[in-house]
């Protein structure tokens, strides 16, 4: 049972939302459905999930359809009101059906997804198209994004009507599929900047790599070192790791070991496996970080168990020499000489020593 404290401790943590506006919800209790649009704004506002919902329902009981959308949504997601996938299924239907069009890309994603339906791949598609031929710009987002593998320059194009109707995904994932193609440069940096400066980490870390590689824009270091730095703030860690490897090697900024090594563990920790084992080189080396042979095991074994085949082959090396793990040569040979089978030419060079 939960202690008088503990319950206190949460109750304080989780403050009541403000009440709700009396005229407004007076006005949406006489079934005015502007009033039940506005009251579910003013609870949206507060963080008042349930007040939401209720008021997005009346709206929609109310024939504003668009409302159908956002509390077929909160029935989908349990935000405020139960999880209730078959209601929400038949809302974003109601919807989509009137020609609310949000809500025939939500049914497209629920039948993409199999979630509480049969996956249904075909019918998704004819959803995601009838939301993105009506203006519906994440419809053109979630359209193109299944026609990606099948059609690139399909793909591409609702890309580019997802980035013009203000989805910022849209711009990074054209900007993406561009820097890939090597297709108009400017254009590519531009959307990727765009994408990138609204928020979408992964634009600026394609950007980045761009800038740093200089196969399709003039080398950049000091911009580049700027766009990782963007990507590599609080949870976000996408950035960390190739901000690490400029400070290493001091370009575009001065070089740092200690700060490369500790955003090397912010990326790892985040699920970098090429940051793990680039950390535990550090740490064999004593580079930035006091050498330790014992963390350096931990991490190549980490990045190891994700697959990483050359830290596997690392974890051999250091099983053979008994390197922060007791030795044993005979299952270090084991893990190197699997690891070169696998594809690791480090691990082969090792065989031939």
């Amino acid at each position: 049972m939960i202690s008088l404290l503990a319950a206190a401790l949460l109750l304080a943590a989780s403050p009541a939302p403000r009440p709700a506006d009396p005229k407004l919800q007076s006005a949406c209790d006489a079934r005015g459905a502007d009033a039940c649009l506005a009251l579910a704004a003013d609870r949206m506002a507060a963080s008042d999930d349930a007040g939401a919902a209720k008021a997005f329902r009346s709206a929609c009981d109310l024939g504003r359809l668009p409302a159908c959308c956002e509390v077929g949504a909160a029935l989908h997601l349990g935000k405020g009101v139960a999880k209730d996938l078959a209601k929400s299924r038949s809302l974003y239907q109601k919807g989509c059906d009137g020609k609310a069009l949000r809500c025939c890309d939500n049914l497209g994603l629920v039948y993409l997804e199999g979630d509480g339906v049969k996956a249904n791949a075909s019918q998704a598609h004819k959803l995601f198209e009838k939301a993105c031929s009506g203006g519906d710009a994440m419809g053109c987002l979630h359209q193109g994004a299944a026609l990606a593998s099948a059609d690139p320059k399909a793909a591409n194009a609702l890309f580019a009507k997802a980035c013009d109707g203000g989805v910022l995904r849209g711009c990074a994932l054209l900007g993406t599929a561009m820097a890939h193609t090597g297709e108009e440069p400017p254009r590519m940096a531009a959307l990727l900047q765009k994408a990138c400066d609204g928020g979408e980490v992964s634009a600026c870390v394609n950007l980045g790599n761009v800038l740093v590689s200089g196969s399709k824009l003039a080398i950049d270091y000091p911009r580049a070192a700027s766009l990782f730095g963007k990507a590599c703030q609080g949870e976000v860690t996408a950035g960390c790791g190739p901000l690490a490897t400029l400070l290493l090697k001091g370009l575009g900024v001065p070089r740092d070991d200690a700060q490369a090594a500790g955003l090397l563990g912010l990326a790892c920790k985040g699920g970098g496996v090429d940051s793990c084992a680039r950390l535990s080189e550090l740490y064999r080396l004593g580079r930035g970080v006091e050498k330790s042979d014992e963390q350096a095991f931990l991490l190549a074994k980490q990045a190891c168990a994700a697959n990483d085949v050359d830290s596997c082959a690392n974890v051999g090396m250091m099983f053979v020499r008994g390197l922060g793990v007791a030795q044993d040569v005979a299952k270090g040979e084991a893990l190197i000489r699997k690891a070169c089978e696998v594809g690791s030419q480090g691990a082969c060079q090792m065989l031939k020593r």
